[in-house]
């Protein structure tokens, strides 16, 4: 008969039997686990991160995609709503070739203007003028507070012709309006304020809360602070006269709660959870920020806030608290 080949089959050491002296069975290599360079925390989901950014950006950058709709996560339990305010102010030099601006995220003292000047001193300012978001609120709303807000300014002027520069001051929580006499060419206050030439400036600033008021509701619109929140001053120096050199674009996002008796608040939604870690990393990003930029595309401020973000969440875990783990992936940002 022709020989056959037979099959085997493949038998464990266990009927093998022990093995010839001196011979090592090769233990199985374990598996190796990827490494993430870019991750400062361990054991920590890319779900679980990427929602506490989301998170923590939703309330630190008023031009970050989740600021819309987004609520504070203070455990402030109140059912409430959201607006998002966008309005635009023009930059208009007087006769001198000078201008001075101040920006708030207060909803009936948005902008205003210097009206007249002598010797390069502000005699009088333009009134107050209100936002998008005054006339919405005054007719149903019952509270109100900001969430995040900034200014993005555009230079129109051609970059051939335009001539002079900006200061722009982040400025503390006063009343600028209520007072004259401010010098424009010396709007400046140390590491507050920073200067750009005309010709090639966009700018863009993030205010910040300097104080506990900046996170309460507000019943009525005060007359004399910020509610802690800082406010921005755009100084113009020597440049064309008379004309509208720039464009200032006011984004503030308001959460909000309407009056009992309104329609809407059938319609109000639930707070955000209570997410201290948020709040903390929140905190660290404004204060580690620089709030005040010029930059060749919007999208490099997002950037740059949210490696502000990253630095912030290492410094919060840093201090023994894991912020990726505990936001999850359970955040709500409406």
């Amino acid at each position: 008969m022709p020989n056959r080949k037979t099959k085997t089959r493949s038998v464990s050491a266990a009927f093998i039997g022990p093995l010839p002296r001196g011979t090592r069975r090769r233990p199985a290599r374990p598996r190796k686990q990827k490494k993430n360079p870019k991750s400062t925390t361990k054991g920590t989901s890319n779900v679980a991160k990427s929602a506490f950014h989301r998170a923590v950006c939703s309330n630190t950058d008023p031009f970050c995609m989740h600021a819309a709709n987004a609520k504070l996560f203070d455990g402030n339990t109140a059912r409430s709503l959201t607006y998002q305010s966008k309005d635009i102010y023009p930059v208009t030099t007087l006769a001198t070739g000078d201008a001075l601006l101040i920006v708030t995220p207060i909803p009936n003292r948005s902008f205003a203007s210097m009206a007249t000047e002598a010797s390069g001193a502000v005699t009088t300012w333009s009134g107050y003028t209100t936002n998008s978001f005054y006339n919405a609120y005054n007719a149903t709303g019952g509270a109100w507070r900001v969430v995040s807000y900034g200014f993005r300014l555009y230079t129109t002027q051609a970059w051939t012709s335009a001539t002079g520069t900006y200061i722009v001051t982040e400025t503390g929580a006063t009343d600028i309006t209520s007072s004259t006499g401010q010098v424009v060419a010396s709007m400046s206050l140390g590491n507050t304020s920073k200067s750009f030439a005309v010709r090639d400036a966009n700018i863009t600033g993030i205010g910040r809360p300097s104080g506990v008021a900046a996170t309460l509701y507000q019943a009525s619109f005060t007359t004399n602070d910020y509610n802690d929140w800082t406010s921005f001053m755009i100084a113009v120096t020597s440049a064309t006269a008379s004309v509208t050199i720039a464009n200032v674009e006011v984004t503030v996002n308001y959460e909000w709660m309407p009056r009992n008796n309104s329609g809407l608040a059938t319609v109000a939604t639930k707070a955000a959870p209570h997410v201290t870690q948020v709040m903390e990393t929140r905190d660290n990003a404004f204060s580690m920020m620089d709030t005040i930029q010029s930059v060749k595309s919007f999208a490099e401020t997002s950037f740059g806030v949210l490696q502000t973000i990253e630095k912030a969440g290492e410094t919060v875990v840093a201090i023994g608290s894991n912020p990726y783990v505990r936001a999850g992936a359970g955040l709500m940002l409406a």
